[in-house]
């Protein structure tokens, strides 16, 4: 489950929960490089459900979610999840 933009959201696609699972289980690892990639592929998996990103907004979001990992070492994979939504376009 993730919560998406105020609401609590359950995918059904395989991808976002291999990804969801290996975003957590990297950060569980203390692998904060891998689990800020894995951040951001997992927004823009779900962002691209409506509408597309492009290259650009992607290399953002993915240079937005290292920074909160590295600036919140201590928060949990759904805090993270949670606070990363503020670097997806509206």
């Amino acid at each position: 489950m993730f919560v998406a933009f105020g609401r609590k959201v359950h995918f059904s696609f395989s991808l976002m929960l291999s990804t969801e699972a290996s975003f957590r289980s990297a950060l569980n690892r203390g692998q904060l490089n891998t689990a800020a990639i894995l951040l951001a592929q997992l927004l823009v998996e779900y962002y691209e459900q409506h509408k597309h990103l492009g290259l650009a907004q992607e290399v953002y979001l993915q240079r937005q979610c290292e920074q909160l990992l590295a600036q919140r070492t201590d928060w949990s994979a759904d805090a993270l999840l949670q606070a990363a939504q503020q670097y997806v376009p509206a």
